[in-house]
């Protein structure tokens, strides 16, 4: 009797809801969809993300790429031959800029703490734009190009959510590249524009929801009410987050990086970047 329940319960889970409920589902979601739609509309940024020249925090350089060749010990150019101050000489040739197939020297003083390159190494080093800067120091050392790492563990995990799930590990991570996309496209460059974060990471979140949900689940009843959840968790979220962080009197000055921040854009809200956080980490814990 016991099988002959539990049989009885799974085909009740799997069958399809009524006509009526399916109808109720899409009625209560269709103000939602538009909302995010008029949002997405509305807050879409009218700016862009800055590129590798566009960091401008008291400075103007671009990134490029190098590797090194050589490296050596020698007094600092910049002091004097009897100050006994010794750098370490790097020869460079540029992969790509204006002075792609040159070989530039950078120095950095010999110290403990400074960093150190090996021959064949592959760094980026940042040029300054200013024509007013010696050639000798036109360009400084940004940091390790990590591109060809960085794509070989992608490429693990690719392959290990698809030999793990299957299509519909595929699926997931089609709502992982949506999931980006909208954070680059949209999230980011809108509240660069000055938008307000809150309602910003609500549109974003939202996007990112549904596409995830959908596309790891499919388009069936039980994914439509589990995204119906998820959007009414979202704006109970944004509520308390409000109600608390103006409670406790958050400011998002935590650190110099917010202060850097807040100078690099005046229009950048930061409380507003505390609530966005808030809300976009609460998305990615309820489609998980």
């Amino acid at each position: 009797m016991g099988t002959g329940h539990s049989h009885t319960f799974g085909e009740a889970a799997e069958r399809p809801a009524s006509p009526r409920i399916r109808r109720i589902l899409l009625l209560a979601l269709t103000p939602f969809l538009l909302a995010t739609v008029i949002g997405l509309v509305v807050l879409w940024p009218e700016a862009r993300l800055p590129g590798s020249s566009a960091f401008d925090l008291g400075f103007d350089a671009d990134l490029f790429d190098g590797t090194v060749r050589t490296e050596r010990l020698a007094p600092c150019a910049a002091t004097a031959p009897d100050a006994g101050i010794e750098c370490r000489v790097y020869d460079i040739e540029m992969q790509d800029g204006p002075d792609a197939g040159d070989v530039i020297v950078l120095e950095l003083q010999d110290s403990p703490t400074s960093v150190r390159f090996d021959p064949g190494d592959r760094i980026v080093l940042a040029r300054a734009t200013q024509p007013d800067v010696p050639d000798d120091l036109r360009y400084t050392f940004a940091d390790f190009q990590r591109k060809r790492p960085l794509l070989l563990l992608a490429a693990l995990f690719v392959g290990a959510v698809v030999a793990l799930g299957r299509w519909r590990g595929l699926r997931a991570l089609g709502g992982l590249v949506v999931s980006l996309a909208v954070l680059v496209k949209f999230v980011l460059p809108s509240i660069l524009d000055g938008n307000n974060a809150v309602a910003v990471a609500l549109v974003g979140a939202s996007v990112i929801m549904l596409a995830s949900l959908y596309l790891a689940h499919g388009f069936t009843d039980r994914t439509t009410t589990a995204v119906l959840g998820t959007l009414l968790s979202l704006g109970l979220t944004g509520g308390l987050a409000v109600l608390f962080i103006r409670i406790t009197e958050l400011t998002g000055l935590a650190d110099e990086d917010a202060r850097i921040l807040q100078l690099s854009s005046q229009q950048l809200d930061l409380k507003g970047l505390i609530l966005g956080g808030i809300i976009i980490g609460t998305s990615g814990c309820s489609t998980t």
